[in-house]
């Protein structure tokens, strides 16, 4: 759309929230700190979905002297427990399933 100048401006539907510059600047700034701390960190992270299936791997790879991670991923991480963390790393996703990240680490 053009204003009077004829300059092209933008427009949002009523009701629409526009982020401002300072929000933009501050999600940019939120999200290179947590950027940082995963790219910073020696912890083997996972990235699971909520089947409990691997999809992908930072750092884990050379701690747990896996070459390729490939043939690993979109397989269960559950299945890579046994006993007792076995039961543990299904109720920790069952726990992600409902939003809680309160369970014990096997």
């Amino acid at each position: 759309m053009k204003n009077a100048a004829r300059r092209f401006h933008r427009w949002a539907p009523r009701g629409t929230t526009l982020w401002s510059d300072q929000a933009n600047a501050a999600l940019r700034e939120s999200k290179a700190f947590n950027r940082s701390i995963v790219h910073n960190s020696l912890d083997c992270i996972k990235v699971l979905d909520l089947n409990g299936r691997l999809l992908s791997m930072l750092r884990g790879q050379d701690l747990l002297g896996i070459e390729d991670i490939g043939p690993y991923l979109h397989t269960s991480w559950i299945d890579f427990w046994h006993g007792a963390d076995r039961a543990a790393a299904h109720a920790a996703i069952e726990a992600a399933k409902v939003g809680s990240s309160a369970f014990a680490v096997p």
